[in-house]
């Protein structure tokens, strides 16, 4: 599956020429078993919602705080999903999360 290029110009890209777009997490909640976050484009007025459930998280052994904790986060934006990753000071190592595809808001 093809990444969705959200703009033309593309200075940050992996291996295999996906563009990635930096983030940072501007808002986090927590309601009964959902998290709910906003992500803010550095740089830029974009932000995409993200919501997860603390089950999902419990799988992937990733905790709210390893969010709260990162100080940025690697974007690839996929036509109805996002993956996310991010350092993980807890566990020293990347965290990788797939979330549904919102559309972007200003």
């Amino acid at each position: 599956m093809k990444p969705l290029a959200l703009n033309v110009h593309t200075s940050f890209q992996n291996r295999d020429g996906e563009p990635l777009d930096i983030y940072e997490l501007s808002s986090l909640d927590e309601k009964r078993n959902q998290i709910h976050m906003r992500f803010s484009r550095i740089n830029e007025p974009l932000s995409f919602k993200a919501d997860v459930t603390i089950s999902l998280l419990r799988t992937l052994a990733i905790k709210v705080t390893d969010f709260k904790a990162a100080p940025s986060f690697v974007v690839r934006t996929y036509v109805d999903h996002r993956i996310l990753e991010f350092i993980s000071v807890r566990k020293k190592a990347i965290d990788r999360l797939r979330v549904p595809r919102s559309k972007p808001t200003t």
